[in-house]
């Protein structure tokens, strides 16, 4: 801005004026030369103060001017990065438009997954509340199983025990006939010792017979004490050694040293013993070599193993292999007679002791069969 009074400068220049006009009229009146003089030096004066009023202004000029300077180049600096803002702006726009466009696309397959799913909704609901009524029917049907087979073994009871009576009293008669033939050679003995020999296999199927359905019936109680388990299977292993024998098979105890002594019902115990070494002996191979043998591990549990000398177990064998009536795929070597409950018995006796059963393929050959029974402190009541 200026600071120069505009009247000033009109009066300035009217000043000048009136100089020209008196320097003129010198020529005609000296006597005006002082007082022309006089106002000269006055204008002079006046120029000098207008002169640095004006470098003042200009300097001032020169300043606005170089300010200016730099807020145009900001201004278009800050032009030029707005237009890349709005670019930016622009190309966001359009990328959001794009997205727009896929989330309506998105929002569209999502209402049609949303009908979908509430159709499938409403068909689960139907399959539940047909399963429910397929579960009511099922659970009706197996309260009927249940009764029908607690009828079945209350049946098969009556019917094992009624049986073994009377094949108890035939067994006993033909044994006493045979004994009283003792020596005779005639056909009459042979068919009397034929008598004996089924007799007592079917004597043995029943008494499996009846411990199974006492065992279903959670009948069977065991009778527990403290008993030498090393003592228990040295009179199981020396009882079998002449049915090994005739198989011209070896039967050999590897008893555990140290071995304390088990609560267990002994007489439950000896007959899971019996069934593991029968088995042993009924599907090793002639001439065989059977191990039995005994352990206690680091817990106080003791153990009971018996390895066979026959082909081993198929995986189908080993997964159904404690189940009732179940015919393993090997036979037995010597034709003995299977009935295929033994080793259910076996089970279920060592279930009743808390303990645990198995069998295991060897790569050697050959299967092994272990069960433990668990360590019980001295002063725990027998069941």
């Amino acid at each position: 801005m200026s600071n120069v009074d505009p009247d000033m400068d009109q009066r300035f220049c009217r000043q000048l004026e009136q100089l020209r006009a008196q320097i003129e009229s010198l020529a005609h009146d000296p006597e005006n030369l002082g007082r022309a003089a006089e106002q000269a030096g006055r204008l002079l004066e006046e120029l000098r103060s207008r002169r640095d009023q004006l470098m003042v202004l200009n300097q001032r000029l020169a300043t606005v001017s170089a300010e200016s300077a730099e807020l145009v180049v900001d201004l278009e600096e800050k032009n030029l990065a707005l237009a890349e803002t709005n670019a930016e702006l622009a190309r966001a726009n359009a990328h959001a438009a794009e997205l727009m466009g896929e989330i309506e696309i998105k929002n569209h397959r999502i209402s049609i997954l949303n009908d979908a799913l509430s159709k499938s909704n409403a068909m689960a609901s139907e399959l539940l509340a047909e399963l429910e009524l397929k579960k009511a029917d099922l659970e009706q049907a197996n309260t009927r199983l249940e009764t029908a087979n607690d009828e079945k073994s209350r049946l098969l009871g009556v019917v094992a025990h009624d049986m073994r009576s009377g094949i108890g009293g035939i067994h006993g008669l033909a044994k006493l006939l045979c004994m009283d033939l003792e020596g005779q050679q005639s056909e009459v003995l042979e068919h009397l010792q034929l008598i004996e020999t089924e007799s007592g296999h079917m004597l043995e199927l029943l008494a499996s017979l009846l411990d199974v359905t006492s065992l279903d019936q959670g009948r069977l109680e065991l009778h527990s004490e403290r008993c030498d388990f090393n003592h228990l299977v040295r009179q199981v292993t020396d009882y079998y050694r002449n049915f090994a024998g005739r198989k011209d098979q070896t039967l050999v105890l590897e008893p555990a040293g140290g071995l304390k002594d088990v609560l267990m019902d002994p007489v439950r115990i000896r007959q899971a013993c019996d069934n593991l070494i029968s088995n042993a002996i009924k599907y090793s191979q002639q001439g065989a070599a059977i191990r039995v043998s005994t352990w206690q591990d680091p817990g106080g549990s003791v153990g009971f193993s018996v390895v066979d000398g026959g082909p081993g177990l198929s995986a189908q064998d080993l997964a159904g292999l404690f189940k009732p009536f179940q015919k393993l795929t090997p036979q037995p070597t010597g034709g003995e007679d299977s009935h295929g409950l033994g080793l259910a018995i076996t089970k279920q006796l060592i279930d009743l002791h808390e303990g645990k059963v198995w069998a295991e393929n060897l790569p050697e050959g050959g299967c092994r069969f272990s069960f433990t029974l668990p360590a019980k402190p001295a002063g725990e009541a027998a069941r």
